[in-house]
């Protein structure tokens, strides 16, 4: 009974029935200018990056990695050049094509 039903299972899912799908031509999709896209995608300063940390709650939960920004804020000079690093790099991972 199992090996029947298993079958069928799979007859019916790989039957090649032609089913409607959903087509994306001739739609315009809005876009972003020139501008916001450079905006995007330049590299982010130093002071950007400790502008947001501090404007982050201190005693918020903890991080995926068991920290909050109060110990980022209080560590700030011994792990600010790797935090950037590590920012910067995901930016750049993230709009790279």
């Amino acid at each position: 009974m199992v090996k029947k039903n298993v079958r069928y299972f799979y007859k019916f899912k790989f039957s090649g029935d032609v089913c409607q799908h959903v087509r994306l031509d001739n739609i315009d999709f809005n876009k972003i200018t020139d501008e916001d896209n450079a905006m995007l995608i330049r590299s982010i300063s130093e002071e950007g990056i400790k502008d947001v940390v501090w404007s982050c709650d201190s005693v918020k939960s903890l991080g995926p990695d068991g920290f909050n920004f109060g110990f980022i804020k209080f560590c700030w000079e011994e792990i600010k050049m790797d935090f950037i690093r590590a920012v910067q790099d995901f930016n750049y991972q993230l709009f790279r094509f």
